[in-house]
This record gives structure tokens, sequence and C-alpha cells, in this order.
């Protein structure tokens, strides 16, 4: 009796394991970018570790006031801030756990598109995920869940050993 509860909680990891990739894959393939929060600037709407979507397929035009929208920084990473200002020029945008502005920050060649919605703490781990050591500890972790799944009695052979 142990064996199918050991089982079916395995059997559930992976199954979430698989749907989770897919899922995030399908987002992709859709247009939805993924990416996780680095910083406080967005509390308490959106959280630092949150895995943000945004709509890469957002109209810049359509953009209004108080809309959450990604931009790229002369960096070359990512900013997630509210817009507070439509202008000829561009859009301003603000941090909500901000004093200041950004001022004109945001133009169509920066402008990556609408953030729908956030998933809070998730971020954290899928950046792990995305390190070297998180690598292997994640594709580590799956081949042992799915190695001790084949390696459980199933139910047939628990019957069989009953007789």
């Amino acid at each position: 009796m142990g064996w199918k509860i050991v089982n079916g909680i395995l059997n559930t990891v992976i199954t979430v394991c698989i749907v989770a990739v897919l899922a995030l894959f399908l987002c992709n393939a859709a247009g939805l970018r993924t990416y996780v929060v680095q910083s406080g600037s967005m509390e308490p709407a959106i959280g630092t570790g949150s895995l943000c979507f945004v709509n890469t397929h957002a109209s810049f035009g359509q953009i209004t006031e108080g809309d959450i929208i990604a931009f790229e920084l002369p960096t070359g990473t990512l900013a997630t801030h509210r817009v507070i200002d439509v202008m000829p020029d561009g859009l301003e945008t603000q941090g909500d756990n901000t004093e200041q502005s950004d001022g004109i920050s945001t133009t169509r060649e920066n402008f990556v598109g609408e953030t729908l919605f956030a998933i809070p703490k998730i971020g954290y781990v899928i950046h792990f995920l995305t390190t070297t050591r998180g690598m292997i500890l994640g594709i580590t972790g799956v081949l042992c869940l799915i190695i001790l799944n084949h390696l459980l009695p199933s139910g047939e052979k628990e019957k069989a050993a009953d007789k």
C-alpha cells in the first residue's frame, strides 16, 4: 500500500514538471515572454522574484496611463514599470515603489510589451534552474524520479505477489 502512495506522488511530480515546461514553451510560442523580476521597484503589485508574463504582440499605440509595461533599458536588461503619462515622444513610466519618474523611458524602439500578469516567488525557482548548478540538480532530480518510478512495484506486480 505504501508503494502505491509513493508511486502516485512520483507520477504527480513528473506530470507537473512536464506540464510546466510545456506551458512555458507554449507561452513563448504564442508571444508571451516570461522573465524573472530582479528588483522591488513594482512592489507590492509585482514583487521581487515574480515570474512576469509579457504580451509581446501588444501594440505600443494602444498603451494607456496605468498599464504596466516591459521595456528595454540602455543596458539591455528589461524593466517593468507603470505608465504614468502618454506623450508624443513616448511613454513616461515609474515604478510603484519609487518616488521618481523614469521620464520618457519608453519609445517604440525599446518597448517590449504589456505585462499581463505575474506569479509571485516562482521566479526564484526559475532563476535557480537557469544556473549551472540548478540545471544539474533539476535534470538529476527528474531523472531520479523517473528511475524511481520504474523501480517501484506496479499495481499488477503487487497483485501477483499477494496471490
